[in-house]
This record gives C-alpha cells, structure tokens and sequence, in this order.
C-alpha cells in the first residue's frame, strides 16, 4: 500500500507538469504508468492465483527497453548511434528468451533481473560521465536529469544484490522473508518519492539553470 501510494504521487506529480517537461523525461512517465499498471496486475495475480512472478517476469523486459530508451535520449553519444536503443532492443529480446525458454514464467526470473541492472547501472555511470565531460557550465544540483538519473542508479545499485540471492534467502526464515521485503520497500519508496519531488521541482531546475 505504501509503496503503491508513493508511486502513484510520482505519477500524478509528473502529469500534473507533464506540459513543461522534455521529451525524456515524458518517456520516464511513461515507465511510471506501465510500472503501475504491472503492480495492479501483479497485485492480482497474487491474490488470485497466487503467483506475481509471471507478472514481473513479463514486466521486466519492458522496463530496460523502456529506460533505454530514455538514456538513448539524454545521452548523446547514444542519441547519436542509437546505442541506447540498441541495448534496449537486446536486452528486450533477451529477457523473452529467458523468461520463455531459460526460467519459467512462473519463477522469479533472477538471471535477467541481474543482467538488467547491470546495463542499467552501466547506463546511470555513463550519463553521469558525459554530464562531467560535456559543459563546464552546467548545475548539476539543477539539472533534472542528473537527479533523476541518481535516483534509477541509486534503486538499482540498492536491489542488485537482492535480486540475485532472492529465492535462496527467503528460504532461510520468515524474518528473512520479512526483512527483504521490507529493504525492497523502503527503497521503493524513496525511488519513488525522489521521481516525485524532481517532477514538482522541475519548473524551477529549469528556470534555474536555463535549459
């Protein structure tokens, strides 16, 4: 519930200035509605059939083609050869492939989710090196997309080791269980409070740095 209530202010938050913003930053909201609809199904299918897995493995190839393509737009040299589409095409064939033929849909597809965030944590550090290299003039503390940016690598970077030792961890104990579930939360949250407060800002990080 409380991970569902800051998503949806990320959201309503983006909408309510969706006019101001650019291009990019439209394809992450976007990712917001797609992501929000993906936990309202798997929501569902928890209570319903008692798996989300075949949901979120679903979900998960559309999320990095997704942000791929919102770091093909932001990061030149990728806008320039489409190396962000590239990759999103990829990985979005990849992650198919592993969650028809590799792991079952009805399993938490582990594989890909960290294959996943390691292109999207290599994306984040690339934006971030192109940002330090290509204006000597640009806030950083007022520029949208550095904070947005942060705030993809800092969910990712947060969850990455997670993902990878899921299934054996829940295992172990209810309090185990209990307290990844309560990690992951937490940093739902944040991620999506952050996405929130960098849209409602927008207007003034704008006017700020004129860009």
């Amino acid at each position: 519930m409380i991970g569902g209530i800051a998503m949806l202010f990320a959201l309503l938050s983006g909408l309510s200035v969706f006019k101001l913003l650019d291009i990019p930053t439209r394809v992450l909201i976007l990712y917001l509605i797609i992501t929000l609809l993906n936990e309202i199904i798997a929501t569902y299918c928890a209570y319903t059939i008692r798996n989300s897995n075949v949901i979120y493995g679903f979900y998960n190839p559309i999320e990095i083609l997704t942000i791929s393509v919102y770091f093909n737009l932001t990061i030149n040299s990728f806008k320039k050869n489409r190396v962000g589409l590239i990759i999103g095409i990829s990985a979005f064939i990849l992650g198919y492939l592993n969650y028809f033929l590799i792991q079952s849909p009805t399993k938490l597809n582990n594989f890909f989710l960290l294959f996943e965030g390691v292109v999207i944590i290599f994306m984040c550090l690339f934006s971030f090196y192109q940002m330090l290299q290509s204006d000597d003039d640009l806030n950083l503390m007022l520029y949208p997309h550095f904070w947005i940016t942060s705030i993809i690598m800092f969910y990712w970077t947060g969850t990455f080791f997670i993902w990878g030792t899921y299934e054996y961890l829940t295992m172990l104990s209810d309090s185990v269980k209990s307290m990844l579930f309560h990690i992951l939360l937490i940093v739902n949250v944040i991620t999506y409070l952050g996405f929130g407060t960098v849209f409602l800002l927008y207007k003034k990080m704008q006017t700020a740095d004129g860009r």
